[in-house]
């Protein structure tokens, strides 16, 4: 069975920005630095319940917020980028890369070269009993 994607996508303010790396250890904030994991927990059926664990579960991710200088200017290159290094990343876990990239060319697509997003993070999960892909966009 091959996961489907939920996407979230989160508008990143510079007010909200909080940093946690030492300054001795700055983050990679290049495409080698997407994350990708399994979430153990199940999505709640409830679509509700489902936005306000999205919600609370990705919004300000300090794994992400790494990512936020990187502006709009080139945001295809970087997308493609960005959405190779996770599907790579998903591939030596062992989970469904190609289902990931199959999600990923959709939401490049959707983008229609009127929004610029930013593919930083890739979390499989399920929903339902079924497998999913929670895609983290900055957008």
């Amino acid at each position: 069975m091959k996961p489907s994607l939920v996407i979230l996508l989160t508008i990143l303010g510079c007010s909200s920005c909080s940093r946690h790396a030492k300054l001795d250890a700055m983050p990679d904030t290049t495409s080698g630095g997407v994350v990708v994991k399994v979430l153990e927990e199940s999505l709640p059926k409830d679509e509700d319940k489902r936005r306000e664990f999205l919600a609370s579960a990705f919004f300000n991710r300090p794994e992400e917020m790494k990512f936020n200088s990187i502006t709009t200017e080139n945001w295809k290159s970087n997308f493609m980028a960005f959405a190779e290094a996770l599907v790579q990343k998903s591939d030596d876990l062992k989970l469904d890369s190609a289902s990931l990239r199959k999600e990923l060319d959709l939401v490049l697509k959707h983008a229609r070269d009127k929004l610029a997003y930013l593919p930083v993070g890739a979390y499989q999960a399920s929903l339902a009993g079924k497998p999913v892909w929670i895609g983290q966009q900055l957008g």
